[in-house]
């Protein structure tokens, strides 16, 4: 078997009811409005909420949803990458079933989520909401040529121009956004190019060479500004907002930034305004989260909004120099290790911060100032937004996504309802992590090396009977005492304790792997099978 998780053979046309909707919950509050706001390569010490002491900018704006919500410190994504990750929180799958783990889109024609299946969005439509979409998509679309035929070769080819008359298909719009602005890719990414729903808002183009400014080559809008990019993405959320959605209709907004990825570009407006320009545009990027509330708070919107605000991986090291910043963050005095793309937790813990109510006490569902631990990944969101709204979901959706409501109404206290996450790195090792009911927590990297960008290392075939693993090419990290990834213990030999440790985690992994889901054990998932 290849490295890819398989999907179970098994699919039903029949529903899978989740926990009923919780009695506790105002009819008003079983169909809140969700506003997802997905950073691109935010890591942990970019928000001044989780770094204060190790961060040159403040993000005030964050920081208040933070204060009025609930803050996690064990949020993980699929990958260690943005494409992955990002069709991870659509299907609520982890994007290694479909063998999408270890790379990005950057293609024509490589449409990632095919018309068959249900996104996050959808199952929303289905239960009566209007979904809106502002910013980089980065999931795949279609473009053709002259004669209709698709373009499927790389974006940034100076060949086989698309006709921009014929539109976009497959993006957002085909995938259960009824309304949906942006780009498609990183702003690093041909074509670069607005869409409004199935077409591109300006028809003509020019080819970018390396010289004509940031990012790969590629055709454009005559009129592409890179420094514009989220000032364009923020208008257009907040007209979805103002202007789209009708009046007593609940709706779900998705506001994937392309910032603060390269190219950093922020707007004018905040150029200088900190220490380095990288700085600037985690400014900006915090200012459109205020914008965004201000809409909700103009449209009398906000106190019945579920607003989560995450990033669809790590941050990069990079970015720390010149200052005191640290970009992938410090949790408990321990330096986050590795960077976007590696196996190390810099790759793939990001900060997720989930904020339900007037940020009062007495008016909010979420808990004001609460901190958890509980570990979850984004992937969550599919069953967690489905089991408030009410909306059944078959069999095979979903199925790597586990209801996180109790923790979102919970006080902090440990939960432990996710049974353990997996991720993946750029070069396609697995991750599992599990915190055990003794407040230990243990990491198994199945690879040498960092998994990613330098020294990459080897992947570890997850899918294999113990006694033909070899030992030392794994990386065992107990992170409750070691967040810093600084001891490997399976380095120099494992104890017989380690080895039931590790045992217990390869067995898991491989469970996930043959039975098409991870999600079984789950309290609120009534398997059919």
């Amino acid at each position: 078997m290849s490295l890819c998780i398989r999907r179970t053979l098994f699919t039903s046309l029949l529903l899978v009811p989740l926990i009923a909707q919780a009695s506790f919950l105002t009819d008003a509050q079983k169909t809140p409005n969700f506003v997802y706001i997905l950073f691109d390569d935010m890591g942990l010490g970019d928000i001044s909420a989780y770094n204060p002491e190790h961060i040159s900018v403040s993000t005030p704006n964050i920081d208040a949803l933070a204060n009025g919500g609930m803050m996690f410190t064990n949020a993980h994504t699929s990958s260690a990458v943005c494409s992955p990750t990002r069709y991870g929180l659509m299907m609520g799958e982890h994007p290694a079933r479909v063998g999408l783990a270890d790379r990005v889109q950057k293609s024509h024609g490589d449409v990632w989520i095919q018309r068959t299946q249900k996104t996050i969005a959808n199952v929303l439509q289905d239960a009566g909401y209007i979904t809106g979409y502002a910013g980089k998509w980065h999931l795949g679309y279609n473009v053709y040529d002259v004669s209709g035929q698709p373009i499927t070769t790389s974006a940034h080819l100076r060949q086989n121009e698309p006709d921009w008359s014929k539109g976009i298909v497959d993006g957002p719009f085909h995938r259960g956004f009824d309304w949906a602005f942006g780009h498609t890719a990183s702003a690093d990414i041909a074509p670069y190019k607005y869409f409004l729903n199935d077409r591109w808002l300006n028809l003509n183009s020019v080819y970018k060479t390396k010289k004509d400014g940031p990012g790969r080559p590629g055709y454009m809008d005559p009129d592409w500004d890179f420094f514009q990019i989220q000032r364009k993405i923020q208008q257009g959320a907040v007209e979805f907002i103002t202007d789209v959605v009708p009046k007593n209709k609940p709706f779900f907004l998705y506001v994937p930034l392309s910032a603060p990825h390269n190219p950093v570009v922020p707007h004018p407006d905040f150029q200088g305004k900190t220490l380095t320009p990288y700085t600037d545009y985690i400014k900006e990027s915090d200012a459109i989260v205020g914008a965004i509330v201000a809409a909700l708070k103009e449209q009398g919107y906000f106190d019945n909004t579920l607003i989560i605000i995450t990033s669809d991986n790590g941050g990069l090291t990079k970015n720390n120099k010149g200052s005191k910043h640290i970009s992938t963050g410090v949790l408990k005095q321990a330096t986050i290790k590795g960077q976007k793309t590696t196996s190390f937790e810099g790759g793939h813990r990001v900060p997720f911060i989930a904020h339900w109510g007037n940020g009062k006490k007495s008016g909010s569902v979420i808990q004001p100032g609460t901190l958890t631990n509980d570990l979850v990944n984004l992937q969550d969101f599919y069953r967690t937004a489905a089991a408030i709204v009410g909306q059944p979901l078959a069999n095979e959706q979903g199925v790597d996504s586990w209801n996180i409501l109790p923790i979102l109404l919970g006080d902090g206290t440990p939960k432990r309802l996710r049974e353990a996450n997996v991720s993946t790195s750029y070069t396609g090792q697995y991750i599992i992590a599990k915190q055990y009911s003794n407040g230990d927590e243990y990491k198994l990297i199945f690879g040498t090396g960092t998994g990613g960008w330098g020294n990459a290392g080897v992947a570890v075939d997850p899918d294999q009977e113990f006694e033909k693993l070899q030992l030392n090419k794994l990386q065992l990290f107990k992170l409750d005492t070691d967040l810093s990834e600084q001891y490997n213990l399976a380095a120099d030999g494992l104890t017989p304790r380690e080895e039931k440790i590790v045992r217990d985690l390869h067995q898991l992994l491989r469970e996930y792997i043959r039975s098409g889901r991870s999600n079984m054990r789950d309290p609120d998932y009534v398997s059919l099978l």
